[in-house]
């Protein structure tokens, strides 16, 4: 789900350089800028004062933390503009930002967290072999994400004992709003109206916006939440909320 929302959002952001022609550093095809960029630092990275080099992970992370804000659009693009001029410093406050990673190198437990609560919450988990299959498959499906994503899979090899989260209808609960947005990467769209069915008393609320997270993004958003949580009231069944 992540790789195909990931892969979405970037298309949205690669579509959104072409509309800006050169307002975009890296149009006007920025799928073949990064492409090129991930190559070539796969084989010479970027370096920079203090020996530390803009590597394909470093250039990839930078994407990634790019497309859970459209407000980062233009900050993907001056860095991976400037990356190939020979400075990555746009490259890595954009991956820095992501990773948590402090001036002195030292990170948070972000992502180690966030592998054991991914691990620990679900019984179930794919083969080694599995994963493989499922890396090869989805590097051609998801050009850009795929590969990387079927990483998170890793969960067959977790040590620690699984305490999987209860699921079901919310019985006897009040209606409960599920709030989606049509660009996120992270927690792609689709999740949504699962959630609400899941719950059996979901009311899905829609942002048609780009990035991680609607509220408090756009005044449709905020007032419809604003509204459930302080008086109670419940948006419309489908209500929906333009991008701006």
């Amino acid at each position: 789900g992540q790789a195909k929302g990931f892969e979405r959002a970037f298309t949205n952001f690669a579509n959104w350089c072409t509309a800006e022609g050169a307002k975009c550093a890296i149009g006007p095809d920025a799928r073949a800028a990064v492409t090129t960029a991930l190559q070539a630092a796969r084989t010479a990275p970027v370096g920079q004062p203090g020996g530390r080099k803009a590597t394909a992970g470093w250039v990839f992370t930078a994407v990634t933390s790019s497309l859970y804000s459209e407000q980062r659009w233009p900050d993907l693009a001056d860095a991976l503009a400037d990356l190939k001029g020979g400075n990555p410093k746009g490259v890595f406050e954009l991956a820095d930002s992501y990773a948590e990673r402090d001036s002195s190198g030292k990170y948070s437990n972000l992502f180690d967290a966030n592998l054991a609560v991914n691990c620990t919450d679900d019984d179930k988990s794919v083969t080694v072999e599995e994963a493989r299959r499922l890396q090869s498959e989805w590097r051609t499906k998801y050009p850009l994400f795929g590969a990387s994503l079927a990483l998170n899979l890793i969960c067959a090899q977790w040590p620690g004992k699984r305490d999987p989260y209860p699921v079901g209808k919310a019985e006897g609960a009040p209606p409960i709003v599920v709030v989606g947005t049509k660009g996120d990467p992270a927690t792609p769209y689709e999740q949504t109206p699962a959630l609400a069915t899941m719950l059996g008393v979901g009311v899905v609320l829609t942002w048609e916006g780009e990035g991680h997270t609607a509220y408090p993004q756009t005044r449709c958003i905020n007032n419809a939440v604003n509204e459930y949580l302080i008086n109670l009231k419940v948006p419309p069944a489908g209500q929906s909320c333009p991008a701006r």
